[in-house]
């Protein structure tokens, strides 16, 4: 390999977060339990060379891959972003991320971009000790990620993505395993858990999520992940309330309750989160936390799986095949 492309790798101000659409795939088929569902993989771009300066970036396995082109002034502003990132000429690299995100959010054909701009954007003023500004960078990438995931070639169009800017290792591993393990630095976590910390829900959901999965450099650790779920959670962040019902639904870092998971999943799913809206649908169809009601859960797979949630596409599928809370449909 180049050393040029190792730098690259190492350097670009990679992307964070989360579990998106596949946390956990309940294939009915075998009619597995909660704890024994298919957790999704997920995706961290890193590297190892000068600063080591790395951000997570996850990606759930369950999309196809495709050849996705990508426009050029925006592959312009990203590499001269990211060069003058590498010479911690901090105003520069941040004039050009901030083009990069002008311009994909004029280009609604490469919604990945907006997902890497704004990614890279966040961790730019972080290094400036800009933490305002990160923290609304990182939820607009948070938004646009969300957005992105959904989308049967999202994963493909991340590989185009980072391979336009001459992260190519990353997008080999990614493309050829689906994964990729490094650590965030040091500074780059203090700098999301000070945003955290003053009370930013995608921040807070974050270090939840490194917390849950032992990313992000750090112990896996159930209890802690907990506690900022809920900070999140509690401020009606539906992603968290998602994922604090799924620890309780587990007894992950809390005592395991149906009806307090049953409780967070409803918060999520009326405020038609679709991950919210699959996993409130599993509770009603195996009767956790609340009496067993087939059309019930008909009701929130197929609220998720029309905004393309995988969970409520495969669920709302088995009832179909079977006819459970609705006509039987074998097609």
């Amino acid at each position: 390999m180049k050393r040029g492309t190792l730098l690259a790798l190492s350097r670009f101000p990679r992307a964070i977060l989360f579990e998106w659409v596949c946390p956990r795939l309940n294939f009915h088929l075998i009619r597995e339990t909660p704890g024994n569902s298919l957790e999704s993989s997920i995706v961290q771009k890193s590297g190892s060379c000068g600063r080591n300066l790395r951000i997570l970036f996850f990606l759930p396995l369950c999309f196809p891959l495709a050849a996705v082109s990508q426009t050029l002034d925006w592959v312009q502003e990203m590499k001269e972003g990211e060069r003058a990132f590498e010479a911690k000429n901090y105003a520069v690299a941040e004039s050009h991320f901030v083009s990069a995100g002008k311009s994909a959010e004029n280009d609604t054909s490469h919604p990945e971009n907006r997902v890497v701009s704004f990614y890279g954007l966040t961790q730019v003023y972080c290094s400036e000790n800009k933490t305002a500004e990160a923290g609304r960078a990182l939820e607009r990438a948070f938004e646009a990620h969300r957005k992105l995931m959904v989308e049967p070639d999202s994963r493909a169009r991340l590989v185009a993505a980072f391979t336009s800017i001459g992260v190519t290792q990353a997008a080999e591993m990614l493309a050829k395993t689906g994964t990729t393990i490094g650590p965030v630095l040091p500074e780059t976590f203090s700098c999301i858990r000070s945003i955290a910390q003053a009370g930013n829900p995608t921040a807070q959901s974050f270090l939840g999520t490194a917390y849950a999965q032992g990313l992000a450099g750090q112990t896996k650790n159930a209890v802690e992940a907990a506690g900022w779920f809920r900070k999140a959670a509690e401020q009606g962040y539906a992603f968290a309330e998602n994922a604090l019902g799924r620890l309780y639904r587990e007894g992950e870092g809390v005592p395991k309750d149906a009806a307090e998971a049953l409780k967070w999943f409803r918060q999520s799913a009326d405020q038609g989160d679709p991950a919210g809206e699959a996993s409130l649908g599993w509770m009603y169809d195996n009767g956790l936390g609340v009496k067993q009601d087939y059309a019930e859960a008909f009701k929130w797979y197929r609220a998720a799986a029309e905004q393309g949630d995988a969970n409520g596409r495969t669920n709302l599928a088995w009832l179909y095949q079977n006819g459970l809370g609705v006509k039987q449909d074998k097609d």
